[in-house]
C-alpha cells in the first residue's frame, strides 16, 4: 500500500502488495501535517513512512500505528489503569484490583527530562497522531 497524508487533511493508500486490500485509495484526514506523507506498506506487511519533516513523520507513524493497533493500544491501557473488566467482564476484577493496587502515580515529566530532544519529540508526536 502507498498512502499520502497530504497537508490539512487526507491519505490516499494504494496497493503494493497484497496487503490491506481494504485501504485501497482511501483517504484520511489527518490534522495536524504540514507537509505530505507518503505511507507504502510492503509485501511484508511493514510500513515505511516518508516525510519532508520529523514532526509529519512521527505524526503519521502515530497514525498508522492507530489505524493498525488502535484495539491493542486500548488493551494495554486499560490494563495498565485497571479497567479490564469494564470491557471483558467480571473474571478480570482481580487483575484489575492488583493493577490499581500498583499503579504508577509518579510524574512522566520526570522521566522525559533526560532525554534528547528529538527522543522526547519521537515519544509525543505519534501519541498526538493517535488521538487526532
Amino acid at each position: 500500500m502507498t498512502g499520502t497524508l497530504p497537508t490539512g487533511g487526507t491519505a490516499v493508500a494504494q496497493p503494493l502488495g497484497t496487503r490491506w486490500k481494504e485501504d485501497e485509495g482511501q483517504r484520511y484526514a489527518v490534522p495536524g501535517l504540514k507537509r505530505p506523507v507518503r505511507v507504502t506498506v510492503d509485501v511484508w506487511g511493514v510500513p515505511h513512512i516518508f516525510a519532508e519533516s520529523v514532526g509529519d513523520l512521527f505524526q503519521a507513524q502515530g497514525f498508522n500505528i492507530a489505524r493498525e493497533r488502535l484495539f491493542q493500544i486500548d488493551t494495554w491501557r486499560r490494563r495498565g489503569l485497571g479497567r479490564c473488566s469494564e470491557v471483558l467482564g467480571a473474571s478480570y476484577v482481580e487483575q484489575d484490583r492488583a493493577a490499581r493496587l500498583f499503579l504508577y502515580r509518579g510524574s512522566g515529566l520526570r522521566r522525559h527530562q533526560g532525554r534528547h530532544r528529538l527522543g522526547s519529540r519521537s515519544a509525543h508526536s505519534p501519541a498526538h497522531g493517535q488521538w487526532v
